[in-house]
């Protein structure tokens, strides 16, 4: 079985015969079908045609994947296949040089775990891919693992790839989360704590968030009892104050609440309340008036019609 090929095998016309088999049947039955015939090595006889037949200038197996880096972003088992059939190199030597780049190009853990997923959702083996970036099966898997369970938008992005990744283990990764942004956890604390107590912690995070958030209720609650009472104001009518300090002034709702506060203790504010209601009392007495009036009016007007009726009636 001959391994070694070169041009005075390949004439003219066994290209051609090669490239009719391929086109006629596709490439690996058209491939394996000459040679049987001429008693060649498959794979020798694969590697020569990619490599000094259809591509006489082919790349090296590195540009071609850094082509494809830059032109896709990321790579799936099938561009592996591709570059190796087009080099002519085996697919575990191109998946080494693939991990190769990934540790050069790929500073960010996310888009580490991007790669990794990106080729085992399309049929690669764990290992393999693991052993190309010198990781344990287990690390690997949980990179893509971490990928996909935190989308960009989903991401606490003041907290490292290593917490998403601890959380990400968890039955409620973003509770965890929130407590390790909270308590400003480095990844190895949340780890620690995730390890030791687990969902007892949540636990009794929920009943400390629970009471705290009564304390404050209750504080709200007195603090706005002890206003009505002082100043004789329902609630309603002094946030609806409030809201319209806010909107002339632009002030946010506790400046505006502290500037409502401090004209309510002023003299000028008991001064402006003597003369508003002044006004509401001249406006309510020319309002009864209006009414007096509008019913004269109506009493002169049935008058005038009695006394018509009567003229009428005369003549």
């Amino acid at each position: 079985m001959q391994k070694n090929f070169s041009k005075k095998f390949f004439t003219p016309g066994k290209i051609k015969e090669l490239s009719d088999d391929i086109s006629l049947q596709g490439a690996k039955k058209g491939l394996q079908k000459f040679a049987e015939k001429y008693n060649l090595a498959p794979g020798g006889l694969r590697s020569y045609y990619y490599s000094s037949i259809r591509d006489p200038h082919p790349k090296s197996p590195d540009q071609a994947l850094l082509d494809l880096f830059s032109e896709k972003g990321t790579l799936i088992q099938q561009d592996i296949e591709s570059v190796s059939q087009k080099t002519g190199t085996g697919c575990g030597t191109v998946l080494k040089k693939w991990g190769s780049i990934v540790k050069k190009k790929c500073s960010s853990p996310w888009k580490k775990g991007e790669m990794i997923a990106s080729l085992l959702d399309t049929g690669a083996r764990l290992k393999s891919v693991a052993s190309s970036l010198g990781l344990k099966n287990c690390e690997a898997r949980r990179y893509a693992y971490t990928f996909k369970m935190f989308p960009p938008d989903s991401r606490f992005f003041d907290l490292s790839f290593r917490h998403h990744m601890n959380a990400a283990e968890t039955e409620t990764p973003e509770e965890w989360l929130n407590i390790a942004q909270k308590y400003a956890w480095t990844s190895r604390e949340l780890k620690k704590v995730i390890d030791e107590q687990g969902e007892l912690f949540l636990y009794k995070e929920k009943i400390d968030s629970t009471i705290e958030e009564n304390k404050k209720l209750k504080k709200k609650l007195a603090r706005q009892k002890f206003i009505e009472n002082s100043i004789g104001w329902k609630r309603k009518d002094i946030d609806q104050m409030v809201r319209d300090i806010k909107e002339a002034t632009g002030y946010s709702a506790s400046k505006a609440e502290k500037i409502f506060f401090d004209l309510r203790a002023s003299i000028e504010w008991s001064a402006a309340v003597n003369t508003i209601a002044s006004y509401k009392n001249k406006v309510e007495n020319y309002k009864k008036k209006a009414e007096r009036a509008e019913v004269a009016k109506k009493q002169l007007q049935m008058l005038l019609a009695s006394i018509r009726d009567d003229l009428k009636k005369a003549e």
